[in-house]
């Protein structure tokens, strides 16, 4: 897997994700769940966790229309 380069479902499962959350407070409340917050994060995951971020902000802000990723 690039490290650099990632699309919206490698990120989803990086993060033990199944699919993309519908708010901010979801995708934090999931992430914590399936990621410990003892553990460092690898650079892989800390891309998966802002290519989700992404995508959730894109579906916050225009609703209805497909997220890309």
């Amino acid at each position: 897997m690039n490290v650099q380069s990632l699309d919206l479902p490698e990120a989803l499962t990086l993060l033990g994700l199944e699919q993309l959350p519908e708010d901010f407070v979801e995708l934090s409340r999931q992430v914590a769940w399936h990621q410990p917050a003892v553990q460092a994060w690898s650079e892989s995951q800390s891309l998966a966790y802002r290519v989700v971020w992404e995508a959730v902000e894109q579906q916050i802000e225009h609703p209805g229309e497909p997220v890309s990723g």
